[in-house]
């Protein structure tokens, strides 16, 4: 568990030395406009429904480093907003190779999650954000620390840790505000479904943690 955290702490380590300041607010309309061009330098290998490929776009323009990552963005009838993973498959991939789905729930009959087409494209943008952290960090490990942290998973101790560090990459990759104004709605604003705001508060960054990790990380570009 501590490899897992070290490692993490040197990628973001790493990633603040090329990384831009967070942006408070992402204008829509100004990246509708640059459609063409997002899906032409950050949309290869990717497969992303309409309702939300504006927001991953901008979201995978701050992780470079997935530029060649074949993802596909799947809608399902899930608990959770967004959930990433690579295939069952990958066991039997190189890493090169591997593919990951990032699902997306998206049932209102089966409502489990405050649904992503329901979130702002502010808030979109965290939310995937936040899980293209997944990502970034199943592409630096082997087999076995991904098969460890999908195990892990039924600790919420060790989800919580997680979670948290998950969180501080999307601050690390300029996206903190955008995750910070999800954490204000599934906290503070939104009407989830029952448990849902609990969940949260237990197992994320909370938006006041946000602000303070947000301020820490501008500090060292300084």
């Amino acid at each position: 568990m501590q490899k897992w955290t070290l490692t993490l702490i040197i990628y973001i380590s790493l990633f603040q030395l090329c990384q831009a300041q967070s942006t408070r607010h992402f204008e829509e309309a100004i990246y509708k406009a640059q459609i063409e061009e997002l899906r032409n330098e950050f949309g290869q290998h990717k497969t992303i429904p309409p309702e939300i490929e504006l927001a991953a776009l901008v979201a995978l323009s701050h992780y470079p480093e997935l530029k060649n990552a074949r993802i596909k963005f799947k809608l399902r009838s899930i608990k959770a907003t967004m959930a990433a993973a690579p295939t069952w498959y990958f066991v039997f991939q190189r890493k090169k190779k591997r593919r990951y789905i990032i699902s997306v729930a998206s049932d209102p009959k089966k409502r489990k999650a405050i649904l992503p087409l329901d979130l702002d494209f502010n808030e979109q943008i965290g939310v995937i954000g936040h899980e293209l952290g997944h990502i970034a960090w199943y592409e630096q490990h082997r087999i076995w620390p991904v098969i460890r942290f999908g195990l892990g998973q039924a600790s919420e101790k060790f989800r919580a840790r997680t979670e948290k560090e998950t969180d501080r990459v999307a601050v690390a990759h300029g996206l903190g505000w955008q995750l910070h104004d999800l954490r204000v709605c599934t906290n503070e604003t939104c009407n989830p479904p029952p448990g849902f705001r609990e969940m949260k508060e237990k197992i994320y960054l909370s938006p006041t943690e946000i602000k303070a990790a947000i301020k820490e990380w501008e500090q060292t570009k300084q």
